[in-house]
């Protein structure tokens, strides 16, 4: 019968599973190359002297916390729901835990954010920014590794992850042309982000191919950031601009003026 109030060690498994303490650390950090055989008996021994791994002393050791960071700007949006799902899903394969952060696109929440990933030790971060200058990211970015997505930072300091916002607009622009449509309304495409800039060009783009004139009364570039804060401007903009078909940049904001009405 074994102690429970003792700590168990790592060397305690491994006598246990008659393997080296290497391959208990192998097996415990999904490193390494270890038979599934092998690996069943450390888990079993593991699970018989109730091993619980000092993730402190591990992570001061190996200069890694297996800890990523994720920063969203709006966990409102459903876009990042899937981000997260398929960062959370990758990260776990790799034995990695994640913090995730909303910085409801407040830059002043996103320093303290930053600031608190790095105090835990992260070994990475994946964000979306609030705002696109990233002067006060400075002092952090080349400390650890960055991953930006679906906003472009003014300046590289990492890779950057983006969705093809210019084809986007376009398919959906021309798919409504082809329909026969010719007063086609964009709503939402803020000029403030790269999603709504290239949603934009690739608005005009279709247009031009069809040799449509733009109408400056059909375009409402504006960031929403909430459903509510859409509903009187979508209400005036198909009243007043008239169209027949609307291609809603931030969807869900006009869709929810739409049932509104």
């Amino acid at each position: 019968m074994f102690d429970q109030a003792k700590k168990v060690t790592l060397k305690e498994v491994a006598k246990l599973a008659n393997v080296s303490h290497t391959t208990v650390s192998n097996v415990l950090n999904n490193t390494g190359s270890v038979s599934e055989e092998t690996r069943l008996r450390v888990l079993e021994a593991i699970k018989t002297l109730n091993y619980e791994q000092n993730v402190l002393a591990r992570s001061l050791k190996t200069r890694k916390s297996r800890v990523l960071g994720v920063v969203i700007s709006d966990n409102s949006n459903p876009l990042f729901s899937l981000v997260v799902k398929g960062v959370e899903k990758i990260a776990t394969k790799r034995n990695y835990n994640v913090i995730l952060c909303n910085t409801d696109q407040d830059v002043e929440r996103e320093i303290r954010q930053i600031k608190m990933l790095y105090e835990r030790q992260v070994d990475g971060i994946i964000i979306s920014l609030a705002k696109e200058r990233t002067d006060h990211l400075a002092r952090y970015i080349n400390r650890k590794p960055f991953v930006f997505i679906n906003r472009l930072p003014d300046r590289m300091f990492g890779d950057t992850i983006l969705t093809d916002n210019f084809q986007g607009g376009y398919e959906v622009v021309s798919h409504l042309l082809s329909l026969g449509h010719r007063r086609i309304g964009i709503f939402g495409c803020s000029t403030e982000y790269i999603t709504g800039r290239e949603r934009y060009r690739g608005y005009l783009a279709a247009l031009r191919e069809y040799q449509v004139e733009p109408d400056p009364a059909l375009v409402v570039q504006t960031h929403f950031r909430a459903a509510q804060e859409a509903f009187e401007p979508a209400l005036s903009f198909l009243e007043k601009a008239k169209p027949t078909a609307v291609f809603g940049s931030k969807a869900r904001n006009f869709h929810s003026g739409l049932l509104l009405a």
